[in-house]
């Protein structure tokens, strides 16, 4: 092609070249940077201007968590907003957008003046040295002690079914596990607080504590290394005297509770001592004042080298009444460490009723618990939420398995049945208990204050 030249004389300028090459592209595209993490992918919005004849397409590549990328098509804009509602936020988290242009018969080229992508984001547990406490650095064979921390949502939406695991590694490797449990939710920019009692048996000195977040996996978040925390701490043998615990259906009762009819009754032998237990004579049981004995079929038991020495389970069935549970413990040498024995007074209703119902907190800002006794174990449980005009907003159904005899809690996240949020204002709610048939039922009032 022709050149344009210009020449200058020496000492007065270089020598330079100066023009202007125009060439018509008909086509061209572009790839956004990648988008999220998400838990939920919402819409794309492209505001644009596409003259006649012109055309600009998007399409979607989804990123695995695994950084691999999929192809999943192109989406159709509708009056500036393409749903992405489709796309599973789980597989995948990331989002790239390529867009692609092409001018065709048309002589002026389409326009984009903003391009953006709405989701939700992901939550971000953790938890870390700051947090963390334990009530001594070196801990007492035998005596309790503590570890408390916060468990933290640094994200910016809510996580929910927080799994949560605390074990104790000793420095032989061997592991006891002191905590094991499931965070129904953690709001955004929040945290949950944890304390565990720990009494640590004899073994190693050295040992620590080893918190474990969603140690499973199953909540996405964009980092995971803050998850694990180890807190080092020691232990020192102590000659602190043998001890019982007991429980009623893995739950320890205060006087006068309520239990089924047919409860299982653990009861543990702990002794810090290095001497075995091997005989039934170490615990005896009283019910009523009448002595329970091993030949029983309701009673089972077992004897441990370590902690607890002896594992003792009856399973007694009981008519409607109050009973006196007395136990009496030896320690590993014979001597009866509690001369009065240790006592639990609890009741037996034969039927199924529902006690002392409230919900915490009244008035409700967020979301609530619904906390009652239950003197048996219901075949089902319904919460029915109403408006004041008696249209029914919600309603909460628990089978016998997530129940339990005397206190129970059912959480609420306050949202109706169609997951909006009721207006500010009274509303009541029935407690309805199914038992072989027979309903029993109870109606309190709470408020909604937001």
């Amino acid at each position: 092609g022709t050149v344009l030249e210009e020449l200058h004389a020496p000492f007065n300028g270089l020598v330079s070249i100066d023009t202007v090459f125009i060439k018509k592209v008909n086509a061209g595209n572009f790839v956004t940077t990648s988008i999220g993490p998400s838990s939920y992918w919402t819409n794309l919005i492209a505001k644009q201007n596409i003259p006649t004849g012109t055309e600009v397409k998007y399409k979607l590549l989804g990123i695995k968590q695994d950084n691999t990328i999929d192809t999943l098509g192109y989406v159709s804009i509708i009056d500036s907003i393409a749903d992405l509602s489709f796309i599973d936020a789980k597989k995948y988290p990331h989002l790239k957008i390529l867009g692609e242009i092409n001018i065709g018969t048309g002589n002026v080229p389409p326009s984009i003046s903003s391009l953006g992508v709405n989701y939700n984001g992901v939550p971000e547990l953790g938890t870390n040295y700051q947090s963390v406490t334990i009530s001594a650095d070196t801990f007492n064979v035998g005596k309790t002690g503590f570890i408390n921390f916060y468990v933290y949502n640094a994200g910016d939406i809510r996580a929910d079914s927080v799994k949560v695991i605390v074990n104790v590694v000793m420095s032989d490797s061997s592991v006891q596990q002191i905590y094991n449990s499931v965070i129904d939710t953690i709001n955004a920019e929040s945290r949950r607080q944890i304390s565990i009692n720990y009494s640590p048996p004899n073994g190693t000195r050295s040992r620590e504590f080893v918190i474990q977040i969603d140690p499973d996996n199953k909540i996405y978040e964009l980092y995971k290394d803050n998850n694990t925390f180890i807190k080092p701490f020691n232990v020192k043998s102590d000659t602190l005297p043998a001890t019982l615990k007991i429980t009623f259906d893995n739950q320890d009762i205060l006087s006068g509770d309520y239990v089924s009819s047919n409860p299982d009754i653990r009861i543990e032998l702990n002794d810090p001592t290095i001497k075995p237990i091997t005989d039934t004579t170490k615990v005896n049981i009283l019910l009523n004042d009448k002595p329970v004995y091993y030949n029983d079929p309701a009673l089972t038991y077992a004897f441990n080298s370590s902690n607890p020495k002896m594992v003792l389970n009856y399973k007694p069935k009981l008519s409607e009444g109050p009973y006196t549970l007395t136990v009496f413990g030896k320690d590993a040498y014979g001597v009866l460490f509690d001369s009065t024995g240790i006592k639990k007074n609890f009741v037996v209703s034969k039927d199924a009723k529902i006690l002392y119902a409230f919900n915490y907190p009244d008035p409700i800002s967020r979301d609530t618990y619904f906390t009652f006794k239950l003197t048996q174990v219901p075949d089902q449980l319904k919460i029915n939420i109403y408006t004041v005009a008696g249209r029914l907003i919600k309603q909460i159904t628990k089978i016998s398995s997530d129940l339990k005899s005397d206190f129970n809690r059912v959480y609420w996240d306050g949202k109706d049945q169609d997951g909006d949020t009721p207006a500010n204002g009274v509303y009541f709610y029935k407690i309805i208990i199914s038992k072989d048939g027979v309903n029993q039922n109870i109606t309190q009032k709470m408020a909604i204050i937001r």
